[in-house]
């Protein structure tokens, strides 16, 4: 059974501003690259995420489809990806359910809306 998942009105914005904000103010003279290197461990640890996503998919093993996705959807979440943070939560959902078209047709907009993140974070965070 398909779902429809439900966004934030805020989804329209890729990467909320106020997380981001808030994250920069734990930056400090000993410490200005908070951000950066959050970002940076968010998309290496994210990366190696979306590849066992799809292994896993391909094995139909929903118990590690469901731990990563709820583990992708927390740091979405704290990085103000907000929208991926509720494609990651409906994933895990679907896992739960071991609904396999639902969690195959989320796991590939999952990697579309990382793709989409992932550029605004550098583009936003990451130094030219």
């Amino acid at each position: 059974m398909t779902q429809i998942v439900k966004l934030p009105d805020s989804a329209n914005c890729i990467i909320e501003t106020a997380c981001l904000e808030t994250l920069r103010k734990l930056e400090s003279p000993d410490d200005p690259n908070v951000l950066f290197e959050l970002v940076g461990v968010f998309l290496q640890s994210s990366e190696a995420r979306l590849s066992r996503l799809v292994g896993n998919l391909a094995g139909s093993d929903f118990h590690q489809i469901g731990e990563e996705a709820h583990s992708l959807k927390a740091t979405c979440a704290t990085l103000g990806a907000v929208a991926l943070s509720e494609l990651c939560k409906a994933l895990e959902e679907a896992a739960i359910r071991k609904d396999l078209a639902e969690t195959t047709r989320l796991v590939g907009v999952i990697e579309l809306q990382y793709r989409v993140a992932k550029s605004e974070l550098q583009r936003r965070v990451l130094p030219d």
